[in-house]
């Protein structure tokens, strides 16, 4: 056998893999081709099921990171599943009317809600089914008054801090007539059961969008293929000014988590008086088993309920009964899927129930002052 014949058999007998490490071209367009091709399977797979393209990066593209507030809506952000369609109006709320329009309208009264996801409205369906939307049909039902006018101004996983600063920096400037707040579950969950001398409460990595909107981040949350993994390490890898999440979860309120909330609640029912606003404040139904509460929670939580009756008792705020007696047969309580919340959602007919509770409570209560 000549030399040249051994070199051959030597170069074919070169394995295929080989061939192609020896040229880096080669091995980038096959790379570039399977995530090209991992890509497409999650677009096809989640389009079949009926997600938006950034259904599973909503927590990106619902919200934007605010210098005051941690985070707010994004204005004219839309994002859907099988069963939540999601559409922010022009303020970044679950709500389609500009301030400006609630400005311009001379004769109305105006309720503004705030608090958390289940002001929101996460799994009412559409923003037409939140418990905003149907108080606004209840009070006008029942006065026979079309002046009536509720604003959705809740965002999942605000506390009565972000309430306390919103109403501050954004929405006392439309002069409502009520300001409607209901909070508890968050305030209980995510700061009073931790806030300690160890760590203060602006240190918290947020909630919502963890990531700041960047030219890189809008790229790479573009694709499903990364937003599939961005859901996973989004609560890991924070870039907020926070970005550190509390270690010691207390088994109750501590009393630095205690005082904060009825700080909270003292102050909005400062601003809110001295603006003219009359401030009632839900009683929120929380349906303890679906929350799997044990005792100690259930009884810690209680305390802090009573805590707020007094406080609003002491400063004349309304408390609406929502809580006690609340009709809970029927309804579906689970997270919602498009945010990845782990709050129990109350659902359509949940939020209808509420709004047919607190309906006659609120007018009732703005009778009494007139």
């Amino acid at each position: 056998m000549t030399q040249g014949t051994t070199l051959t058999a030597q170069v074919r007998a070169v394995p295929a893999r080989s061939r192609l490490l020896a040229r880096p071209w080669l091995a980038g367009t096959a790379a570039l081709g399977v995530v090209l091709g991992l890509e497409l399977y999650v677009r096809a797979l989640d389009a079949s099921r009926g997600y938006s393209w950034n259904a599973r990066t909503s927590w990106y593209w619902l919200f934007e990171q605010d210098p005051a507030l941690g985070y707010r809506g994004r204005p004219g952000a839309t994002a859907w599943t099988p069963d939540e369609r999601v559409e922010h109006g022009p303020e970044g709320f679950r709500d389609r009317r500009a301030m400006g329009e609630l400005l311009a309208q001379s004769q109305r009264r105006l309720v503004l809600c705030l608090g958390d996801a289940n002001t929101y409205g996460l799994s009412a369906g559409s923003g037409e089914r939140t418990y905003p939307a149907l108080l606004e049909r209840e009070l006008r039902d029942l006065s026979g008054d079309q002046s009536w006018v509720v604003f959705n101004a809740g965002v999942p996983g605000y506390t009565s801090h972000e309430v306390l600063e919103l109403l501050k920096l954004r929405l006392l400037k439309l002069q409502p007539e009520v300001v409607l707040s209901m909070s508890l579950v968050n305030d209980f969950e995510h700061v009073a059961l931790y806030l300690d001398g160890a760590l203060d409460y602006n240190a918290y990595a947020l909630r919502m969008a963890p990531w700041a909107a960047t030219p890189l981040h809008d790229l790479l949350l573009r694709s499903a293929l990364v937003g599939r993994l961005a859901q996973r390490w989004r609560q890991r890898q924070p870039d907020d000014l926070g970005g550190r999440y509390p270690m010691t979860a207390y088994g109750e309120t501590t009393p630095r988590g205690r005082d904060f909330y009825l700080d909270n609640v003292e102050l909005t029912a400062t601003l809110c008086s001295r603006s003219r606003a009359r401030l009632m404040w839900v009683d929120q139904p929380i349906h303890y088993s679906a929350c799997s509460y044990g005792e100690p929670k259930i009884a810690s939580i209680e305390a802090l309920r009573g805590e707020l009756r007094r406080a609003c008792t002491a400063r004349g705020v309304p408390v609406l009964e929502a809580h006690q007696g609340f009709e809970w047969e029927g309804l579906t309580l689970s997270g919602d899927l498009l945010l990845g919340s782990n709050e129990t959602l109350l659902g359509a007919l949940g939020y209808e129930r509420l709004a047919k509770r607190l309906g006659p409570q609120i007018l009732k209560a703005v009778s009494g002052d007139r």
